[in-house]
């Protein structure tokens, strides 16, 4: 599926990028500017450094066969910082986060939608939903989809945002649709053919300052401009600084050799998992 007569066949080389030929319906609510904010504060942020090498152990704990289509990628932090150890290939139907993640140094971008390879459906051998379920309307039983996708046996792999108390201006903000937890997910992916290997959360001590100053201004009905809310949110990314932020993601160094060890974090602000298309119905 991933070499190049297979591409080719689907997708127009365009400076290194993949195009479809063929562009499918988006199905993704993403906020029209959220790739270059993003993008202005990923390297410097102890929230995606800590998730990236939270995920990388799963990964490790949990391996697949072949490359990982990283479905959603954004800008491609995730499949730059993985794909010294793998093959990545990023699908991502955003354009500007295509560019951001090919001027970052992912190998392969793809800018496109999953549906655009549907007719190569049941050959991907693995699959990346790094925060990326939470942006689909439930309705549209994107699931099913990526269940169809996947090769017998491939495996999925997921970060979302964790519980509803947790439910904010900020979600509403990034086109968020659920917050989810061990229950909820395992469930939706059972729903859907899948056989979950591993659910844990990440960010153990974040909920209470996410509620507290988040949650409840938003139940109480404050809200703020959308610049106020980037700003913000640029902000809480970092510490404010990059001394800050460093320290944050060291007091997070705990739940990375937890899961480094086999281990599971019980209580978080957001929740990684693994699941896997079973290789025979059961």
């Amino acid at each position: 599926m991933f070499d190049h007569q297979g591409l080719s066949s689907l997708f127009n080389d365009v400076d290194g990028i993949w195009f479809p030929k063929s562009q499918s319906p988006g199905d993704i609510s993403y906020p029209a500017d959220g790739h270059n904010d993003c993008f202005a504060v990923e390297e410097s942020s102890y929230w995606f450094r800590h998730r990236a090498e939270s995920l990388q152990s799963m990964i490790q704990r949990y391996p697949s066969q072949g490359p990982i289509l990283d479905v959603g990628g954004g800008n491609g932090y995730m499949s730059h910082f993985l794909q010294s150890k793998r093959k990545m290939i990023l699908l991502e139907p955003g354009v500007a986060g295509a560019l951001n993640a090919k001027s970052r140094g992912v190998d392969q971008v793809i800018c496109g939608e999953l549906n655009d390879l549907e007719s190569r459906f049941g050959e991907v051998s693995a699959m990346a939903l790094f925060d990326v379920l939470e942006h689909i309307d439930p309705k549209k039983e994107f699931l099913k989809t990526v269940y169809a996708a996947l090769a017998p046996g491939g495996r999925l792999y997921l970060s979302v945002p964790a519980y509803s108390f947790l439910w904010s201006e900020e979600d509403v903000s990034a086109g968020h649709f659920l917050r989810y937890t061990k229950t909820s997910l395992q469930n939706q992916l059972s729903r859907y053919g899948f056989k979950s290997l591993y659910l844990g959360y990440l960010f153990s001590w974040l909920p209470l300052p996410i509620f507290l100053l988040r949650s409840l201004p938003y139940r109480l009905g404050r809200t703020r401009d959308e610049s106020v809310l980037v700003e913000q949110a640029q902000k809480q990314h970092t510490g404010g600084s990059d001394l800050i932020s460093k320290m944050v993601y060291a007091s997070f160094g705990f739940e990375r050799r937890l899961i480094q060890w086999g281990g599971s974090v019980p209580f978080g602000s957001s929740l990684i998992a693994v699941a896997e298309k079973p290789s025979s119905p059961e």
